[in-house]
């Protein structure tokens, strides 16, 4: 073998080794990446946790004056809302509606569902109210606005037709009551023998309730009759008997002159 033959040889003899430690290396490498591919952990696949948006906030409602119990401050006025389920905080926005000024925005803890804040008078005020979860999520905001103006709270009462006093007639003299109330002036209401009342003139209140009549009730009783041939005497009436003997001492000297007269 000469030596250029030997040469060739050498150098196929060299390619090949190189050839077959390409070939392992390739060989080996390809199994590091599949050792490290099987050694690298499964991702965990992580639920998530559901967090719905909140609802609407309800009965938004902006009162004026601010009133606790019986004492009203018209300084100022209040916001109050219906609560959300679910909600951890509320979003609370006042603002001013003629000028735009926001007089309070800002959050307040979920058991908070009215809130104060100071007013300018004859100026509307607008509360929004949205609702956030625990997640941070808001919810639609519920709003209400108000003119808050002492002049708006005067409502002008509406005239009612006056309703005539009824007048209750009163009783006449002899006619059935039960109070002296019943009877017209003058009169009282007289019990008799049966229990039913009767009007009746006071002065004979006792005749009236022996034998309730019209008569009895109202007029004076009748004194009874004398005996035929018997002469009534006349009793003149009290205060005139000094005027009865003077009348009759006059008589009495007519009769005595003219009997003189006569006898002449």
């Amino acid at each position: 073998m000469n030596k250029k033959t030997a040469l060739v040889l050498g150098a196929v003899v060299a390619a090949l080794i190189g050839v077959i430690a390409l070939t392992l290396y390739l060989i080996q490498s390809q199994q590091d990446v599949r050792s490290r591919a099987s050694e690298e952990q499964t991702p965990v696949t992580v639920q998530e946790t559901t967090c719905p948006t909140p609802s609407q906030v309800q009965n938004v409602l902006v009162e004026f004056p601010n009133c606790v119990g019986d004492a009203c401050n018209f300084t100022q006025a209040s916001c109050s809302w219906g609560s959300v389920a679910g909600a951890t905080q509320y979003q609370v926005k006042i603002s001013q509606v003629e000028s735009g000024e926001v007089v309070r925005d800002d959050k307040v803890e979920a058991a908070t569902t009215r809130i104060e804040f100071s007013i300018v008078q004859n100026k509307t005020y607008k509360c929004d109210i949205s609702a956030i979860n625990s997640c941070g999520v808001s919810g639609a905001a519920g709003s209400h606005s108000l003119l808050c103006a002492v002049d708006a709270l005067v409502e002008t009462p509406t005239p009612q037709p006056l309703t005539p006093t009824p007048t209750i007639a009163k009783a006449d003299c002899g006619f059935s009551c039960t109070s002296t109330a019943d009877c017209k002036s003058g009169l009282i209401c007289a019990q008799g023998t049966s229990g039913q009342g009767y009007c009746a003139i006071p002065a004979y209140e006792s005749t009236c309730e022996a034998n309730p009549s019209i008569s009895s009730c109202c007029t004076a009783p009748t004194a009874p009759a004398q005996a035929s041939g018997t002469p009534v005497p006349t009793i003149p009436p009290t205060g005139d008997i000094g005027s009865a003997a003077t009348v009759g001492a006059g008589a009495l000297l007519l009769l005595l002159f003219g009997a003189a007269l006569f006898i002449l």
